[in-house]
């Protein structure tokens, strides 16, 4: 970098500045994890929590039998957030309302409780067209690997949060206007939503198999909007061209019980060999039972059937 007679070699130092930068130019840019679908995938390590309450939001220490988090304040992406609300829990971990800071919009949090959860499988290889479908929840980022950030939990599922509750809020309500038998017209409606949904998971070989109503929200629209995919199946969808067909679908069975009794098929419970595409079409059917005569259609949900009236020798 010195010539002979001790001076700075100004040519010198332009090649070591021109290959440095040449260095820095080969440098790979930085690219966001995208699922199939295009949502957003972030790590844990890419998260900084803020804020931990000592208590939950029910002002209780938080343990594995009870609310994990109170008003938890993190940072992704240089993106604040702060839960808010705890919403539910279910088999793969508790959900939570958390406010996105600079837009004010509510999302939806599932923090799933295992290192294998399905739904964060299914949603990192959902197409865009079942991402996108006015039926289905709308998945808006993952965050995975977060134990070290979010004990228990182990990965987070950021979802919309749809305004106007479960469709079995909307059956069971004791106003008189709204808690009684549905109109055939709005029945009409809300099933066709419902098919409308997973007839095009079916066109992906996406199964359902716990189709309820706690599992059916309703938007600010008042339409259908198909939510947790913990039990959701896959099977390989027949190609034609560039586009899968309906027909002829890989069927997914399976002899694995999963779902809610009350609206689960009789050879689903009953551990036999069954097409989950059938069962999810059985629970639809259940859940128009209940949407006009507001009451379950057999005894696994205190109904007014029995599966042995639709079966064995005198039913074939």
């Amino acid at each position: 970098m010195f010539s002979t007679t001790g001076r700075l070699d100004l040519g010198a130092v332009a090649n070591l500045l021109a290959g440095s930068m040449a260095e820095v130019e080969e440098q790979p840019p930085i690219v966001r994890t995208l699922s199939n679908g295009g949502i957003p995938i972030f790590q844990g390590s890419e998260v900084t929590v803020t804020e931990r309450p000592h208590l939950n939001l029910d002002g209780l220490m938080p343990t594995h039998n009870t609310l994990w988090f109170g008003a938890l304040a993190f940072e992704i992406n240089g993106e604040a957030w702060v839960v808010e609300i705890f919403l539910s829990f279910g088999a793969e971990g508790q959900t939570y309302s958390a406010v996105h800071k600079s837009t004010g919009r509510k999302f939806a949090l599932k923090f799933c409780n295992s290192s294998t959860s399905r739904e964060v499988e299914l949603v990192q290889k959902m197409p865009r067209k079942l991402v996108a479908h006015p039926n289905l929840v709308s998945y808006e980022l993952l965050v995975l690997n977060c134990n070290g950030q979010f004990p228990p939990a182990h990965h987070i599922i950021f979802m919309e949060q749809v305004p106007n509750g479960e469709l079995f809020d909307f059956v069971a309500s004791p106003e008189p206007n709204v808690g009684r038998s549905v109109s055939e017209g709005t029945s009409r409606r809300f099933l066709h939503d419902v098919i409308s949904g997973m007839a095009e998971c079916y066109r992906f070989g996406l199964t359902h198999r716990d189709l309820k109503p706690e599992n059916l929200l309703l938007n600010e629209e008042g339409r259908i909007v198909i939510i947790d995919m913990g039990h959701a199946k896959v099977a390989p969808a027949v190609q034609q061209g560039s586009a899968p067909s309906p027909l002829p679908l890989v069927k997914t069975t399976t002899q694995n019980r999963y779902g809610t009794p009350a609206f689960n098929a009789p050879e689903a419970a009953a551990g036999r060999q069954y097409d989950c595409e059938a069962s999810d079409v059985w629970a639809v059917g259940v859940i128009a039972f209940l949407l006009h005569a507001k009451l379950h259609a057999f005894e696994q949900g205190r109904g007014v059937a029995k599966w042995s009236d639709i079966s064995g020798a005198d039913n074939e």
